[in-house]
């Protein structure tokens, strides 16, 4: 399992997180899986976590969006290819197409066997259900009505740069499922809500060789990525994609505190700059003030070489 990755530095109020950070990350992440494949991915599955349910309308108006965009920069400006198709931002006709999924971490859903004795394993005191136990219906809401996404049946026939077809039989079950994917030795394991908030790989067809991406092979698909985390010798709780994500965003977290915390090292350095050229330019020879501060920054050297290093690797 091979990994690429890529960060993007924004504020959590940025208007153009959207419009930029997805873009910039999008296009970055073909350009690594293209110098490995020598081609352009036909589908994609998304991972998303820490979205709530009161943001699902932004994330498949927006995200989505920002995604299509940054394929369609990169296919413009890194292949140089003309996909001759109507859309002005990419559309799923020009573009991969999208399995987006919501995973929700934070649910009250508790999963326990119906005959604990026979069916449930012991931790703790506590009989969980087995690694690799899924519940998709019962109390799995319905998919939204866009799940499937916009198909313009019409459009399809006439402007289709890739030839995208629909499947004459998709699924209609819904795509939603709660996965115990972890084993849980000690305590209570914690489910998590895998919400479907866009599959159109279950409706179009990318090449003649596909199939349709169904909630069962979506679920065997998710269960089968846990074990595949690095540092885990069994399942985890989610998708190892999202791990490494939020990994990646708390060492970068980590190292922009250790270089603010030592920002006041390169204020001295411009204050010990702006002494020696006034004392230069008029001869002074009370050199007190610039011996107090260089002393200062003397006791701090090593510090102001890791700081500097640090920069560089940034």
């Amino acid at each position: 399992m091979r990994i690429a990755h890529d960060v993007r530095l924004c504020s959590r109020c940025s208007d153009n997180i959207y419009d930029d950070v997805l873009v910039d990350l999008t296009t970055s992440i073909l350009a690594q899986y293209y110098s490995v494949n020598k081609h352009v991915p036909k589908r994609m599955i998304i991972y998303r976590e820490g979205v709530s349910e009161g943001s699902f309308d932004n994330v498949v108006c927006l995200e989505i969006d920002s995604i299509r965009k940054g394929y369609n920069q990169f296919a413009t400006e890194v292949l140089g290819s003309n996909h001759y198709c109507s859309c002005t931002a990419g559309c799923n006709l020009c573009c991969p197409l999208i399995t987006f999924v919501a995973c929700m971490l934070n649910t009250n859903i508790k999963i326990v066997p119906e005959n604990p004795e026979v069916d449930g394993v012991r931790g703790n005191g506590v009989f969980n259900v087995p690694s690799g136990s899924c519940i998709d219906d019962v109390i799995i809401d319905s998919p939204p009505e866009n799940v499937y996404g916009e198909i313009d049946k019409d459009r399809m026939r006439l402007n289709n740069p890739n030839k995208v077809t629909c499947f004459s039989e998709p699924g209609s079950d819904g795509f939603d499922f709660i996965l115990v994917a972890h084993g849980s030795g000690l305590g209570t394991s914690k489910p998590v809500h895998y919400r479907v908030l866009l599959n159109e790989n279950a409706v179009l067809k990318a090449n003649e060789n596909c199939t349709p991406l169904t909630r069962d092979i979506l679920e065997i698909l998710t269960n089968q990525m846990s074990y595949q985390y690095s540092t885990a010798s069994k399942a985890i709780r989610m998708v190892p994609v999202v791990y490494y994500g939020s990994r990646l965003a708390m060492m970068t977290n980590k190292y922009l505190h250790y270089l603010e915390s030592h920002d006041e090292l390169g204020k001295l350095e411009v204050e010990m700059s702006r002494l020696l050229g006034i004392e230069e330019q008029n001869g002074d020879d009370n050199r007190s003030q610039r011996r107090r501060i260089g002393g200062r920054r003397e006791n701090q050297d090593d510090a102001r070489f890791i700081y500097t290093r640090s920069g560089v690797s940034i």
